[in-house]
């Protein structure tokens, strides 16, 4: 997979998609809310030409260019690496080509954090058709494998796709919880630290006290040993 393949797929799929709902909502179907949920992968997240930045490997004239487009004034005698900072100073916000294919067909997308996969329906959906496949495939050929995808998704009714949102509610709900017990975890360090900077002072407070009363008292014999002589 790479970008330019995801884009056409993606481009297709929310065509399908709006189509679809069209077809059986024939007076609401453009109103009604679609959102895509992805996950980090490359191919989801190629930036459009406008927002993505200048590298290291683009030479002088290209980041010239960049930043004439871009409207950032800068000098001649720059140094690529002074170019390629100012650049980066001046980076437009992320947009991406997915965004706004999406876009096109009123369609939303939701990009997960990263390493959450879990909270994305269509992956538990995924690992229960390739579970399924492998139970029952006994060929292993490739014509099996397109029937037996097929008879799954036939399967996956109305019932069953509930239950995949279900179940990715309760890893919300799970993560929620962990959330909170984290910050609670956060604001106990935060006045645990506070309070041993306290004593820290106190113990600093201490010790010049103790420091002053010696050099008092070192002071207080010297005066009496010149007074004796």
């Amino acid at each position: 997979m790479n970008a330019d393949h995801f884009t056409s797929w993606i481009k297709k799929t929310c065509n399908m998609l709006r189509t679809d709902l069209e077809n059986i909502f024939p007076f609401q179907g453009s109103e009604q809310k679609i959102c895509l949920v992805l996950d980090n992968a490359l191919w989801h997240n190629k930036q459009t030409e406008f927002s993505r930045i200048p590298s290291r490997s683009w030479n002088k004239a290209q980041v010239y260019d960049w930043l004439t487009k871009h409207n950032v004034p800068y000098f001649d005698q720059y140094s690529k690496a002074e170019l390629i900072e100012l650049s980066r100073a001046n980076a437009p916000p992320k947009q991406y080509i997915t965004d706004e294919v999406a876009a096109e067909f009123d369609i939303e997308i939701l990009r997960l954090p990263i390493k959450h996969c879990m909270l994305n329906p269509i992956e538990i959906a995924w690992g229960g058709m390739k579970n399924f496949i492998r139970d029952q495939n006994t060929t292993f050929k490739l014509e099996e494998v397109r029937t037996l995808v097929s008879n799954w998704l036939a399967a996956c009714d109305e019932t069953a796709a509930t239950g995949v949102f279900h179940h990715v509610q309760k890893y919300e709900e799970t993560f929620k919880k962990a959330d909170h017990f984290i910050e609670t975890i956060e604001l106990t360090l935060v006045d645990d630290a506070d309070d041993d900077t306290a004593d820290d002072d106190a113990i600093d407070d201490d010790d010049s006290d103790a420091a002053s009363d010696d050099d008092e008292l070192k002071l207080g014999i010297g005066e009496e040993e010149d007074e004796d002589n």
